[in-house]
């Protein structure tokens, strides 16, 4: 039976695939080359494990995968289902009745997938730290900062530490002396922009600061030792105080870092895996308790791991006398690209000969699956001149569908003009001519550009489109200079700074008013920008059209004016995001979808904040002005659809893992160095902190002498050889993510060149192309002469549509209004829960509030007139969420601190009267909440999360919202509770439930779709402290899908009033549309 089930297992399998999966070594490591099916083996060996532990589900939670992103854990997942599912299929059709209890016990098994440990690294610390809080030593409710959290904190850490007057006066005099001088050179925003980065690049390094310290005051000392010469001494003297200095504030950065972490309960990335290494390290029981639990580690993307990743396995693998450890590992140097995250390929190499040492052997995967012949020969070849010969072994092309192979092609630039943008003009040019040829037998999702840096990127896009090519720009730097958020910035500044023409010009012509070039110059000459937009209206000097706009603009103007000092940055993005018709104009642009997520990106990171100094329109803008000044390189939000027909703009960093029938590679020529920061100074791994060095003024002479540091030129030296082995690698991932056509393009006119910082002349110099080779229609490239295609079609520039390359407009005249929203993969109709919720109570409402935009009146709804008159029922909602969810997630335990109203007066701005209605209501709630029986379920889940925002892309539809309380049990089931602040009797509870339920529905409908279990979904009234529990069954289930179903075909039909009918019912004697209904 074992046997049989080995061989059940390896079904389909190569032999080498079948060699790595069923390895008895206790350490195993797999060198896979690009397409060699790594996650099938991955999977394959997952399962084989398992059923050498036994089919048991205690036994899954023996085994840990470690992924590199949660998207590659998410398909390891999977892909681990659909093999379970085939094995348990296989074992049903014999007949033996051992077989039976076979099938059982692995049905079992698959029944208990969820509970598998496949995660990312950091995802795994996070798991541990939640499980054993009190042995690691942290905060049971601790969060994880996401990225840009952890930057904002960092920055508050840096502006603190520099500005501090105290700190400078801890140092001597001589050192505050020199720094004072360097501070004066390379300015203050150029301090904190240096400290910071830094600060992320020694703990990058998972190095504690005191070995930042000992390597770095080793190196100076090394380096003193080496040049004794007086003609040095400024150079040694100046390089040894600034670099002690530098050091002192980086300490001090780091400490404060950690202290505003600490206040928050929060901890980012690296603390995850330095925390439970410390853990592990100083408590031996708690390190006996996790090994206890783990008897086989698997990791992907080993290439990438840094020297604090490998530490932590190190920790957990350590052998002990009860039990061997089984740890599996695969990657391929050739394909490790992140040494800007800290990824160290040489952990690999050094990996790989210990474990030879220890009499372990080293496996291959050496047959490509993805890529034709001809880019397995062409990638072949490169790695003969791009890597040494013992650190790769060829790749054989075994595609089953493998026919005649088909010759990579070069695309050759005809211009002696070597301006970067003309290049690209043409470049994109000539590649629109190989998309349409490859058209008639491919789709443009097939097909992608790979670019090294995105400099270009919106370029080659502009270009592409003028020629009637639909692009998408994938994760784009620049994200604050967006022109969606420069729309929300005019708006908002028009609030806060009106005399300024600029942002009135900047809100006008956006979507959100849309007036005319005349219209605006009319109104420029007439007003002077001065006075109320509603002031305007009166003037009678625009046209009918833009009147209109200018009336639709006043409402939105006007509302924003008046919340502006009572909500937050964050509160505002919102609110203008649901209520303008912004977001409906964004999805009918070509690049609308990207503008749409970036602007839901941007709202949750200020949903987020906390800063008080942020919380402000003018703090918000005065931030947003500083990162637009420092030229942020936030990355745009992620988009992927790959329903979506679009060729896609990529990094080659962000191409990893993925593959496309026809891969571009353009911009080859660009010089740009892999994104490793040292313009002034940066972190090396033997040598500690290095500084670049300045240029001295002589006082007496006021002659200028350069002192560049002799550590400096030693480790740019060794950084740049660094950097040249690491474009090999990123080129070599570049060419093999196609797998059925590959182009590369260059200027005809450049050199050839030996070196490896500029990969077009390197590559005609590998390929030995000279001037005479221009007539010629093939290369022949290696000892085995495989032939390249060469095409140089053009002898004179193309022609550039310039027109075509303005800024996309919209004409809302040019839809007619009528017509239905089309559906698509792509184009799905964006709507919140809460228009959700009134589209299905009454279609005839959302008809007049969504889709005519009929401006409402700012007044009270009948069931919100609350016997705390002073303050409206959506505020006073507003406040107890918030309080509920800082005593439920945050350290604070906001509802438990004496001076809990004060806060909460300062953070929403109460004035005398609210204060006097609404403390004794809260007061109520608050007794009512804490002894509740939720607060006991929070106390007792495994974990808790609030405020948890989503987005459910569902057919039609992509539904945005938040569901205010989320309960894991210990069975990985969720609880589902809805807050509702509702002022109500009792009996009134039912008739409340059911106009929640279809909320409540679609919130389980959109966790479910992320994997989720859900055991129960609970409406939580806080006012009578009523918990209304629902059962989650299958009649449930279709009765959400079929709600959803039906809302979704009102935006099927045309959009006329008739088509929307109203629901009458005794909440139509309040509705704010009652005038115009024909209820």
């Amino acid at each position: 039976m074992e046997k049989w089930i080995e061989e059940l297992i390896c079904e389909s399998l190569s032999e080498e695939q079948k060699e790595a999966v069923l390895s008895k070594q206790d350490r195993c490591i797999v060198i896979a080359g690009a397409g060699a099916g790594k996650t099938r083996v991955l999977v394959k060996r997952f399962v084989y494990t398992l059923y050498q532990f036994g089919m048991n589900p205690a036994n899954l939670r023996k085994i840990v995968a470690i992924t590199f992103t949660k998207k590659a854990a998410t398909e390891m997942r999977d892909r681990l289902r659909k093999e379970m599912d085939r094995i348990i299929d296989r074992l049903g059709t014999r007949e033996d009745e051992e077989d039976e209890e076979e099938v059982q016990s692995w049905y079992e098994v698959r029944q208990c997938l969820d509970e598998a440990h496949i995660y990312t690294i950091h995802s795994f610390c996070q798991l541990i730290l939640s499980a054993e809080p009190i042995q690691a030593g942290v905060d049971p409710f601790f969060q994880v900062l996401e990225e840009w959290e952890a930057n904002r904190l960092l920055e508050q850490a840096v502006t603190h530490v520099l500005s501090s007057s105290d700190l400078l006066h801890q140092r001597s005099m001589i050192e505050r002396e020199w720094w004072i001088y360097y501070l004066s050179l390379i300015g203050w925003t150029g301090a904190e922009t240096m400290l910071a980065e830094l600060s992320r690049k020694w703990r990058d390094q998972g190095w504690a600061f005191s070995k930042l310290v000992d390597c770095t005051t080793e190196s100076l000392l090394h380096q003193s030792r080496l040049d004794v010469s007086e003609e040095h001494e400024l150079s040694r003297e100046s390089e040894e105080m600034i670099t002690r200095t530098l050091l002192f504030y980086l300490q001090e950065i780091h400490v404060y870092y950690q202290l505003l972490k600490k206040q928050k309960a929060r901890y980012d990335y690296q603390d995850l895996i330095q925390m439970v290494c410390e853990a592990l390290e100083k408590d031996t029981t708690f390190r006996m308790h996790i090994k206890k639990q783990i008897q086989s580690v698997m990791i992907d993307e080993y290439q990438d791991t840094d020297g604090l990743q490998k530490g932590l396995v190190d920790f957990i693998m350590a052998e002990t006398f009860d039990t061997k450890r089984h740890l599996f590992v695969v990657g391929d140097p050739k394909q490790s690209i992140y040494r800007f995250r800290g990824a160290d390929v040489s952990i690999f190499i050094k990996t790989q000969k210990e474990w030879l040492d220890q009499g372990n052997q080293n496996l291959y995967l050496t047959h490509n699956y993805r890529s034709q012949a001809g880019i397995v020969q062409f990638s072949n070849q490169l790695c003969k001149h791009a890597f040494p010969v013992d650190e790769f072994r060829l790749i054989q092309a075994s595609r089953s569908d493998q026919a005649i192979a088909k010759p990579v092609q070069l695309i050759s630039i005809s211009s002696t003009d070597l301006d970067n943008e003309k290049l690209v003009e043409q470049e994109a040019i000539l590649i629109s001519h190989q998309i349409k040829r490859l058209r008639s037998d491919f789709q443009y999702g097939d097909m992608v550009l790979l670019l090294r840096k995105m400099n270009d990127a919106t370029l080659y896009e502009q270009i592409l489109r003028s020629q009637g090519i639909p692009v998408r720009i994938v994760g784009g730097s620049g994200f604050y200079e967006t022109q969606e958020i420069q729309d929300f910035l005019y708006l908002f500044a028009t609030v806060l700074t009106p005399a300024r023409a600029e942002n009135w010009v900047g809100a006008l012509r956006s979507p959100f008013a849309h007036l005319s070039d005349e219209g605006i110059t009319r109104l420029a000459l007439k007003t002077g920008w001065i006075g109320e937009p509603q002031s305007w209206l009166t003037q009678s000097i625009l046209s009918e059209n833009d009147q209109l706009r200018l009336q639709t603009f006043c409402f939105l103007h006007e509302s924003l004016r008046r919340m502006s000092c009572r909500r937050t940055p964050g509160q505002l993005i919102r609110w203008v995001m649901e209520h303008s018709n912004y977001i409906a104009i964004l999805w009918g642009l070509p690049n609308g979808a990207q503008a749409v997520f970036n602007l839901e990106k941007w709202c949750q990171v200020w949903e987020k904040e906390t800063d008080p100094t942020l919380l402000t329109l003018e703090g918000f803008l005065e931030k947003m002005e500083q990162y637009q000044s420092q030229a942020n390189q936030e990355p745009e939000a992620e988009i992927w659809d790959e329903g979506e027909d679009v060729i896609r703009i990529m990094t080659i960093h962000k191409s990893k893992g993925l593959e496309f029938p026809i891969v571009f590679l353009p911009n080859l020529w660009n010089t740009s160095p892999v994104p490793v920061r040292r313009e002034s100074s940066f972190i090396h791994p033997t040598m500690g902190l290095v500084i670049k060095g300045f240029d001295h003024l002589e006082r007496q002479s006021y002659t200028k002498t350069k002192i560049e540091f002799p550590r400096w030129k030693e480790a740019v030296l060794y950084e740049e050889e660094l950097e040249s082995q690491e474009l090999m690698r990123l080129f070599y991932v570049a060419v093999t993510r196609a797998e059925d056509y590959l182009f590369l393009s260059f200027p005809e006119h450049q050199g050839n060149s030996k070196s490896k910082k500029d990969l077009a002349s390197w590559l005609k110099g590998i390929l030995k192309m000279d001037a005479a080779d221009q007539a010629r229609e093939s290369v022949l490239f290696g000892p085995d002469s495989l032939p390249i295609l060469y095409e140089n079609t053009f002898t004179t520039p193309p022609p550039l549509v310039e027109d075509a390359r303005e800024s996309d407009t919209f004409d809302s005249s040019s839809i007619p209004f009528t017509v239905p929203i089309p559906f698509g993969k792509y184009n799905h109709v964006p709507i919140s829960v809460t228009d959700w919720k009134e589209l299905v109570h009454c279609p005839r409402k959302y008809y007049y509030h969504r889709i005519l935009q009929v401006p409402t009146p700012d007044v009270e709804r009948g069931e919100e007139k609350l016997a705390v008159p002073s303050i409206s029922g959506n505020r006073r909602g507003e406040i107890i969420h918030y309080l509920c969810e800082k005593t439920v997630s945050s350290a604070e335990r906001l509802w438990l601190q004496p001076d809990w109203f004060d806060q909460i007066t300062c953070i929403f701005r109460l004035n005398s009267r609210e204060m006097d209605g609404l403390k004794p209501d809260l007061e109520q709630i608050r007794t009512r909440f804490l002894d509740s029986h939720v607060v006991q379920r929070i106390a007792e889940s495994k974990k808790v999360l609030t405020e948890e925002s989503f987005q459910y892309v569902t057919s039609g539809f992509r539904v945005s919202g938040q569901i205010d309380l989320l309960l894991q049990d210990q069975y990985q089931g969720w609880e589902i509770i809805d807050f509702k602040t509702d002022r109500m009797k009792v009996e009134d509870i039912a008739e409340k439930k059911a106009f929640y339920l279809p909320q409540l529905q679609l919130y389980s409908l959109a966790w479910r779709a992320r994997g989720m279990e859900i055991n129960g979904v609970t409406l939580y009234f806080l006012d009578c402290n009523h918990e209304e529990k629902i059962k989650i069954d299958s009649k449930w289930w279709h009765q959400a899908e079929s709600l959803l179903e039906s809302t979704r075909s009102f935006f099927q039909l045309e959009r006329k009033m008739l088509n929307w009918p109203t629901k009458p019912s005794k909440n139509c004697s309040y509705c704010e549309y009652g005038v115009l209904c024909d209820k």
